[in-house]
């Protein structure tokens, strides 16, 4: 498949869309899809991102989102940040970018996703991290990334040191 579908059915809730040539994900198709819950599009071709293609806010109920295996390199007519641009919905659980060639996360673009338990950034770009005031947050993929000390990352160190939050394959 190399186009997203059209024409879905406005009551779908998982949506499985991985390992397929799918080069853009188009706002249109996704906008009566008020139902939705999980939505799979890794293994990917989505490269780039311009100015409609990736606001997620109106998936109002969206609890998985998985976009890793996708080079996602370019994001035109955008802030620099992959997550602050992508404007996830509040409702996300489980938020999968890893591999993703993210260079900045800021803590404001986190701040939102309060329900959120999972999250994966390894394999990226990332040299230091903010303190996530994730509450519900209970994995952290962070494996992968070429961290440098900060005192920013110190201060993710001393979260995960609570044992509120693990971390898996920290390297």
């Amino acid at each position: 498949m190399r186009q997203f579908p059209c024409g879905l059915p406005s009551g779908l809730e998982i949506l499985h869309l991985g390992h397929n040539r799918i080069h853009s994900l188009p706002k249109s198709s996704l906008e009566g899809l008020k139902e939705l819950r999980v939505l799979n599009l890794q293994n990917n071709q989505i490269s780039t991102l311009c100015a409609n293609t990736l606001t997620l806010t109106f998936l109002e109920i969206l609890e998985c989102l998985y976009l890793d295996g996708n080079q996602i390199d370019s994001i035109h007519d955008a802030p620099s940040s992959f997550i602050d641009y992508a404007r996830l919905p509040e409702s996300l659980v489980y938020l999968d970018l890893k591999g993703k060639n993210i260079d900045t996360i800021h803590e404001r673009e986190m701040s939102s996703l309060r329900r959120l338990q999972v999250l994966h950034i390894c394999s990226n770009k990332l040299s230091t991290l903010p303190a996530l005031n994730l509450l519900k947050l209970k994995l952290l993929y962070l494996d992968g990334n070429p961290w440098q000390c900060s005192c920013e990352l110190l201060e993710v160190k001393k979260t995960l040191l609570t044992g509120l939050i693990s971390a898996v394959n920290l390297q």
